[in-house]
This record gives structure tokens, sequence and C-alpha cells, in this order.
């Protein structure tokens, strides 16, 4: 809104006028990252040089902040991932099944479910 007031309302049609152009004629590139959620992303916690995303398709996706790379999914909720949490190597995931998920970042194995 002070963009708006600032630069006026024929400055905000022209840019939303652009955007339009760019996306009709093929300059937008709708992307996903191959091998990542298949849904909305949730929830996301970092620790080291892990992050750690929690989505509505069930799963918690592990990934190497260096390189942004995905590394693997852990899989075992049955409702939608709504928080995630990650100390070192463990992650904690609580998700709409009702439940609490403990898992080990690196050898990818379910230590622990609370429900």
């Amino acid at each position: 809104l002070s963009a708006l007031r600032r630069h006026g309302w024929r400055a905000a049609y022209r840019n939303k006028a652009q955007l339009n152009f760019n996306w009709d004629n093929g300059a937008g590139i709708h992307s996903t990252w191959p091998k990542s959620h298949q849904s909305w992303i949730t929830s996301v916690a970092l620790s080291g040089g892990r992050a750690v995303t929690g989505s509505y398709d069930r799963s918690v996706v592990v990934w190497d902040r260096a390189t942004g790379q995905w590394t693997h999914a852990l899989k075992g909720h049955a409702g939608q991932v709504t928080a995630v949490a990650m100390h070192g190597r463990h992650v904690a995931s609580g998700a709409r099944d009702k439940t609490v998920h403990l898992w080990d970042a690196v050898t990818e194995g379910m230590m622990e479910t609370y429900a």
C-alpha cells in the first residue's frame, strides 16, 4: 500500500500488466523441486547443515543446507504435517493425525511416536 501511495496507481498497474505479459508469453516459469513435497510446505526448521520441511503431503523432507538438495523423506504420518523441529540429528514432527514422531535424520529411522 505504501508503494502505491509513493508511486501511484499507474506504476502499480504498469507492474501488474508487465507481470501478466511475462506470464502469458512464457517468461514466467513455474518450477518444482524434484523429489520434494507434493503439496504445500507448512513448516521449516534449521539445524547445523540440515533443514527439514513438513508438508500437507504427510511427509517430512530433509535437506542439505550447503547444496540446497533434497536428501531424503521421512514418511509415517497419516495426516498433514503441520510442525517440525530439529536439534542436531533429531527431528520432531507433528501432524493432524494427532501424533508426534521423533526421527533420526541421519539413519532415516523413526525413533518414537507419541499419540
